[in-house]
């Protein structure tokens, strides 16, 4: 009797042991099915009459259905940030020769404006005047002291035009030149007969025509003023050659050459003074000449189309000779020499036109028309 309580009692701890087991079992799967139903997913269903930019609401959970909750999509902004635009000329960092004028110039102009950072130790003493200043233009006089142009005080100058201001040809009768940037600036000759006029360089930038000029300058005098208006500095200006290479000789001992460097062609006359250098045109054949009957030979130059253009030269320098009325590089197209009115002297004339040419002064003509044919006189050149 004894052993059968003994197995009864075995029996009864055994199926109490299943029962714990069973429950911890359950435990442990609801704990699992808890977790995955709680994990968050996005909503990819557009609610119908829903304003753009407003958050989705979660969708409505059905009883007993699975508890898996939807995720609002994130607001999107609409703050936008506000940029202010300011004028880049009030900016413009220029030599200090400028800054007494800036105010006026950045107030009155809406032009881009163009000076140089550094103007060079040529021009210390002097001081800016801004001569005009409007919407479309203004223009600076570089002078010694307040100068409003005159020639006794004026150094250089200045000055900017809108393009659409303009009613003439800005590439006329210039020689062209590189500038900074691939531009093509155009030097136009000084002329000089009581007083002087500017040499000078003008080009166009942004719909706007600049230009500088320094009185009674050469292009290598005014191209690196150019270069530093455009660039702010003087760096890598083109320079003229400074020799003479495999040049034509005349009796005087001076050589001349047409040397091309850098976009620029140039005309060298060498000497035991050394190099004078002129832009011209580009290339074109030289001869040697007596224009001014001064008993030196001076340099005629004739390019491809048969137009002449002369220059005069001395052991310091050589320059163009000048019509008197439009204060361009004289052209002939027919050269022709003779004494047509018997005063002695051997004149100029162009046999296209009839033209004679008569020295005002050493590098100024005046053209006055012939009757007679002129085309029976002999060339000048050989």
């Amino acid at each position: 009797m004894q052993r059968v309580w003994i197995l009864v009692f075995a029996v009864l701890v055994t199926v109490a042991a299943g029962c714990s087991s069973g429950d911890e079992l359950a435990t442990d799967q609801s704990s699992t099915t808890s977790t995955s139903s709680t994990t968050l997913a996005p909503s990819t269903t557009a609610l119908t009459g829903m304003r753009s930019g407003e958050p989705e609401p979660a969708a409505p959970v059905a009883a007993g259905s699975a508890t898996t909750v939807v995720q609002p999509e994130p607001e999107v902004s609409t703050t936008t940030t506000t940029i202010a635009v300011t004028n880049p000329n009030e900016s413009l960092v220029v030599d200090p020769i400028f800054q007494p004028i800036m105010s006026d110039l950045v107030e009155f102009t809406e032009l881009p404006i163009a000076l140089p950072l550094e103007i060079g130790e040529e021009f210390d003493g002097l001081a800016a005047t801004l001569l005009d200043v409007d919407t479309d233009s203004y223009g600076i006089i570089l002078g010694f002291g307040e100068c409003s142009g005159g020639t006794a005080c004026r150094v250089g100058s200045i000055d900017a035009i809108a393009l659409d201001n303009i009613d003439y040809d800005i590439e006329a009768d210039g020689v062209p030149l590189p500038l900074p940037g691939r531009r093509t600036g155009y030097f136009f000759d000084a002329a000089c007969g009581a007083n002087c006029s500017d040499g000078f360089i003008r080009w166009i930038d942004s719909d706007v025509v600049y230009s500088v000029g320094l009185k009674a300058a050469r292009v290598d005098d005014v191209l690196p003023f150019a270069w530093a208006t455009i660039r702010g500095d003087l760096a890598n200006t083109p320079t003229a050659p400074d020799r003479c290479i495999g040049a034509t000789t005349p009796d005087e001992g001076r050589a001349a050459q047409v040397a091309p460097r850098r976009n620029i062609t140039w005309l060298l006359v060498c000497s035991e003074d050394g190099v004078v250098a002129e832009v011209i045109d580009g290339r074109a054949e030289l001869e040697w000449l007596d224009i001014d009957g001064d008993s030196a030979r001076d340099i005629v130059l004739t390019n491809e189309g048969g137009q002449s253009r002369l220059f005069l030269v001395s052991p310091r320098s050589v320059q163009p000779v000048l019509d008197n009325e439009s204060f361009t590089r004289l052209t002939i197209g027919d050269m022709r020499c003779g004494d047509t009115n018997d005063e002695g002297f051997t004149e100029i004339l162009d046999a296209v036109d009839g033209a004679r040419m008569e020295f005002v002064n050493p590098l100024l003509v005046d053209r006055s028309t012939l009757v007679d044919d002129v085309r029976s006189l002999p060339t000048c050149l050989n």
